[in-house]
């Protein structure tokens, strides 16, 4: 794969590989950056790279470079606190950190810091040179879980790994160099590797989203630049709906759209199909741990029905990774991924309860039990959520899925329930007042779900709290939670 990608850098010459309000960048450019990072990182003896910046032309030759040098990379978010990123820092302890001035991180590792803002002035000085593999690190990348249960763990990702699913992923999605590929997913969420390997791979043309407005009212970006593939996380279509950007003015260029990091809602695609009827989706799913995603399936407006329940299916595991589910309980289990090409454990952890060693079909092999509960219906995985999302009332299991979907089929827009302290709180919002009291929607839900399975709360949002990955951030909804029983006890 290395050898391909650089003759694919090489080969594009003067054809655009970003376009941005600021200026856009040719491959003969990228060539050029990579060259000048790969000469630093060989020079200097920098085997491990640490990237704390958001979506850019220079961020995206680093990260090449560092692959094609051989270099293992870690990216973090630039936004963070202080004290989270030199955690993260210290953990990976990396030979060198490319940030930029406003990171204020050389006031902690001064002698490893370089600027991206000096590129520009540097690059003057330099003489192009080939790129070879200086190092040879078995991991190509490390990436940070997002810390939400504790203190964030480093997952180590094989070079062999993530270069087998490259190859599958680029022979599955069928890019073109006629391709304009929308890169919404912030750098330190493992999905953005996808976008920059497997569009360069292709020789496509990148749209960095690079700040949240153009993330929060993505249709400006679509319409301007006629994107083609997309690669976002569900939320993304409730963000086009709440900007009343869904419709065919801002989406009619697109002809895929790659979702993962969550559930896909059936009502959403009903939305989406009913404006981009000749659009392909395709539904993923898989845990940093497991290199980018591994569960996976392509629909379109004629088949995603028969693969849908209230939620989309996930499919199954792509070439090279397998998986199983334990302890079911009614259809629904732990999903147990395993094989050759799961993550190498935690940095700096011999011993993980995730990571394990099973003997499946007489064969010795490495297991990660993501805490990820999956349900089977005609050969197909469907997403059930996180090892929290399935719950007992009394004995009775209940699915806060289900919770959701009962109140988006009664006209909400967006939904989430969350389990706090034997209680089910329901967060929704709705653009029309379609209820007339909590009482009223409590009365409608006794049709839909069994009684010990309607929320206690039900809390009406003007729009959801996201975070910087566009996932809904659950840890707000929480600490509004948290204030609602602590008011009941007063």
């Amino acid at each position: 794969m290395r050898e391909q990608l650089y003759d694919q850098i090489k080969k594009q010459g003067k054809k655009l590989y970003v376009l941005s309000k600021e200026k856009n960048w040719s491959y003969e450019e990228l060539q050029y950056y990579c060259a000048f990072y790969h000469k630093m990182f060989r020079d200097n003896g920098y085997d491990k790279v640490l990237l704390s910046t958001n979506q850019n032309f220079n961020a995206y030759s680093a990260i090449l470079a560092a692959y094609l040098t051989g270099t293992t990379f870690c990216i973090i978010n630039p936004d963070l606190p202080v004290e989270r990123k030199q955690y993260m820092i210290e953990t990976f302890q990396p030979s060198l950190i490319i940030c930029s001035e406003a990171d204020n991180l050389n006031n902690v590792f001064e002698e490893k810091v370089f600027h991206l803002e000096k590129t520009k002035a540097a690059i003057k000085e330099f003489e192009i040179c080939s790129i070879e593999q200086t190092f040879n690190n078995d991991l190509v990348y490390v990436s940070f879980t997002s810390g939400s249960t504790g203190m964030p763990k480093g997952c180590k990702i094989k070079r062999k790994a993530f270069e087998q699913f490259c190859r599958w992923a680029s022979d599955e999605f069928s890019l073109t160099e006629e391709d304009i590929y929308g890169q919404y997913v912030p750098l330190y969420f493992d999905m953005s590797l996808i976008d920059i390997f497997g569009g360069t791979l292709h020789g496509v043309t990148l749209v960095p989203f690079s700040n949240f407005s153009e993330k929060l009212r993505p249709g400006v970006l679509l319409k301007r630049y006629n994107i083609t593939f997309l690669n976002v996380v569900p939320q993304f279509l409730e963000i086009l709906i709440q900007t009343n950007q869904c419709s065919r003015e801002y989406l009619k260029s697109i002809r895929m759209i790659r979702f993962g990091g969550d559930k896909i809602y059936k009502k959403r695609l009903d939305r989406l199909f009913e404006h981009l009827p000749d659009v392909k989706v395709v539904s993923t799913y898989g845990p940093t741990e497991t290199t980018c995603f591994c569960f996976y399936k392509t629909v379109d407006k004629t088949t995603y029905k028969n693969h849908s329940k209230e939620i989309v299916t996930i499919g199954n595991t792509i070439p090279g990774w397998q998986a199983y589910l334990r302890n079911v309980e009614e259809n629904v289990g732990e999903i147990v991924i395993y094989g050759s090409n799961i993550g190498a454990g935690y940095l700096h952890q011999e011993k993980d309860e995730h990571f394990s060693g099973e003997i499946i079909n007489g064969q010795e092999v490495e297991v990660y039990y993501t805490g990820d509960y999956a349900s089977m219906s005609n050969g197909m995985y469907y997403f059930e959520g996180r090892r929290d999302a399935q719950i007992k009332i009394n004995g009775n299991r209940v699915s806060l899925i289900e919770v959701e979907y009962a109140l988006m089929k009664m006209g909400c827009s967006e939904v989430v329930a969350i389990f706090l302290k034997d209680n089910i709180f329901c967060f929704y919002c709705t653009s029309n007042e379609i209820f007339e009291s909590e009482a009223e929607i409590k009365i409608r839900l006794e049709d839909k779900l069994p009684r010990y399975a309607i929320p206690s709360e039900l809390i009406k949002l003007p729009k959801m709290p996201y975070n910087a990955n566009g996932k809904v951030d659950r840890n707000k909804l929480k600490i509004i939670a948290e204030k609602l029983i602590m008011e009941w006890g007063k």
